[in-house]
């Protein structure tokens, strides 16, 4: 996975490149955890990020239901 940050027009960017491997991964359930410590290191961000796969929409929102609360 490649992670980055940078500034667009003024603005900041934050970029996360996937692999094939990576896809692979998702799609057998298994999401990518960035920690909060490398978010604070590589954006200054004191947050974890999550990123996971589903095919629609309400299929990721079903999903994430059983663990937290989503927002509409």
């Amino acid at each position: 996975m490649v992670k980055f940050k940078t500034i667009v027009n003024g603005k900041p960017l934050v970029g996360f490149g996937i692999s094939e491997e990576n896809v692979k991964r998702l799609k057998e359930g298994m999401p990518i955890a960035i920690s909060a410590e490398d978010c604070k290191q590589l954006f200054g961000i004191d947050t974890i990020v999550t990123i996971f796969y589903g095919k629609t929409e309400a299929d990721m929102r079903e999903e994430l239901s059983k663990h937290f609360v989503i927002p509409e």
